[in-house]
């Protein structure tokens, strides 16, 4: 478990094993009834990993990469305490039969493949990124600039955000030695470090995961975080004034009286976004004005 460890007081930084992060996370969002669902009930979804939209997200790849004689290294490497019956079974046919050796490490490759998945899909992730005034974030996750982004801060729910995964972007994809994969059993490391890899290509999400776990079956759903934790509603560029009042009207109540409305304008000078404070007449009457 990736535990959440102040590195900075004043600044409110975290450091995680792969980087430091602040404490803001922020999760781009379009307009619809699932994101008033979010803001009213105030809970997010975790989603399954194996059904995220890159094929590559979240995939393993097995080499063995030993010398000839692995399988001995292979099963010396594995207590007893630990082996299925299936692995007991397969490591007995190797006493009996040493030229079945071929077989019996593509029926390993076969099990644990089998098994990191399971463990894979039992995991819930909820994604954000770690900055509000990206481009691509904006288009490709928030409507086309017409939804909004949310901001939290994490330090005020650090039982939700208990376990954060900063991502790490590779040019390559990452491979698992067989012999490593079956002596750490049972996988925990390994299955998060698939979780929080990414093709290079990427990058620009500068994501951060929240994972979460439950021994009695897949971690799948809604789930509720602190309400102070929501410090600030972003509106794109592009949003509608009616997005806008509504959002601002679920936020009227006592326990969002501290979230901050914003909204992104583009920059005149630079491929870039600005962020002013929200007014909303001011807003209203400029959309109007773009519509003559």
């Amino acid at each position: 478990m990736c535990e959440l460890t102040r590195a900075d007081e004043r600044m409110k930084t975290y450091t995680l094993p792969n980087g430091v992060i602040g404490c803001n996370l922020f999760k781009y969002r379009r307009i619809d009834d699932f994101l008033f669902d979010s803001i009213a009930n105030a809970r997010l979804w975790f989603s399954d990993p194996l059904q995220f939209n890159d094929p590559y997200d979240c995939n393993l790849d097995f080499t063995v990469g030993l010398q000839d004689d692995w399988y001995e290294h292979l099963f010396n490497a594995v207590p007893a305490t630990v082996l299925t019956r299936e692995r007991q079974e397969l490591r007995e046919r190797f006493e009996r039969d040493p030229d079945a050796a071929a077989q019996i490490k593509r029926r390993l490759e076969q099990i644990e493949y089998g098994n990191i998945r399971k463990q894979i899909g039992a995991r819930g992730v909820c994604c954000f990124g770690r900055v509000d005034d990206n481009l691509l974030m904006w288009a490709h996750y928030a409507d086309k600039h017409s939804g909004v982004c949310l901001t939290f801060d994490i330090s005020e729910d650090e039982t939700f955000f208990n376990a954060p995964y900063l991502v790490e972007y590779r040019e390559e994809l990452p491979q698992y030695n067989l012999l490593d994969v079956l002596r750490k059993l049972p996988h925990t490391g390994i299955v998060q470090h698939i979780l929080a890899t990414k093709s290079k290509e990427w990058e620009y999400e500068q994501e951060v995961r929240i994972i979460k776990w439950s021994r009695f079956g897949p971690f799948r759903g809604l789930l509720e975080f602190k309400k102070r934790a929501l410090t600030e509603v972003t509106f794109g560029h592009k949003t509608r004034a009616e997005d806008k009042k509504r959002v601002a009207v679920l936020l009227a109540g006592d326990a969002y009286k501290h979230v901050r409305l914003s909204e992104m304008r583009l920059s005149q000078g630079a491929f870039a976004l600005i962020k002013m404070p929200y007014n909303a007449c001011s807003s209203t009457v400029e959309q109007l004005e773009q519509h003559e």
